[in-house]
């Protein structure tokens, strides 16, 4: 999405709304969930109501806004920033909201993104993961549980007020024969990595528990690098069913 787009659903909630309807983050309701009637309204707080049995519902019920309780244009808003890779504090003061719902807001849409993959180590500094090329993709899953891979491990050097510097760390599981580092596969793992280097060092606080978000999250934009990631991002929500 262009920034002249953007700029007309930030300030237009009615347009944001219909944006969101359109690309089925949120629902259109035509007829009440409750008694089926279709004699339905949208009210001023947001709510739609029934004249059959007079039931009221938020608009946003069982999307991603419900959780979050923001506007639509806010949420079209921070999802920009989050594609562009924008500190969420930053997106804060550039959208005159609160710092604690960009950061909500961004970790919702990283578990999103993570597929529901959890992090299962409890160590602070040091965290193994399995790594496979696949196709052009790249994979990424939870050492413990992998059936196969290659070993990605970060270790988390030094810590300096609210920065971090890791080491990473790649073991390859194939046999040299079969491996060379002229190999394609040997070279998307490489220039991934090297991108994962680069975002951690851009990241300003990363608490342990959060890692595996972080890392799949590099997973994600680097496997739609060609990609619109906007609209990947969109994709995504809507595969999770709204729910957030």
């Amino acid at each position: 999405m262009d920034l002249i787009k953007l700029s007309e659903l930030i300030v237009d909630e009615k347009a944001a709304n219909a944006f969101l309807i359109e690309n089925k983050i949120l629902v259109d309701y035509k007829s009440c969930f409750k008694c089926g009637s279709k004699n339905i309204n949208l009210i001023r707080r947001g709510k739609f109501i029934c004249y059959g049995c007079r039931n009221e519902w938020d608009y946003r019920i069982g999307s991603i806004l419900d959780k979050l309780r923001i506007k639509s244009s806010t949420f079209i808003g921070v999802l920009k920033m989050f594609e562009l890779e924008i500190p969420s504090y930053i997106a804060a003061k550039m959208l005159r909201i609160n710092p604690k719902l960009t950061d909500n807001i961004y970790n919702t849409i990283r578990k999103l993104l993570s597929r529901d993959m959890i992090e299962g180590i409890n160590n602070k500094k040091v965290f193994e993961f399995s790594i496979k090329e696949d196709a052009g993709i790249i994979l990424i899953s939870n050492f413990s549980e992998s059936k196969g891979g290659d070993k990605l491990t970060i270790k988390n050097k030094r810590q300096s007020d609210h920065y971090y510097e890791f080491n990473i760390a790649y073991e390859s599981s194939s046999d040299n024969s079969e491996y060379s580092e002229s190999s394609s596969r040997f070279f998307l793992i490489g220039s991934f990595i090297r991108e994962l280097n680069y975002k951690l060092k851009r990241i300003r606080k990363i608490h342990y528990k959060n890692m595996h978000l972080y890392l799949k999250e590099t997973e994600f934009r680097f496997n739609n690098r060609n990609n619109e990631l906007f609209w990947e991002i969109l994709e995504e929500i809507k595969a999770k069913g709204c729910s957030g």
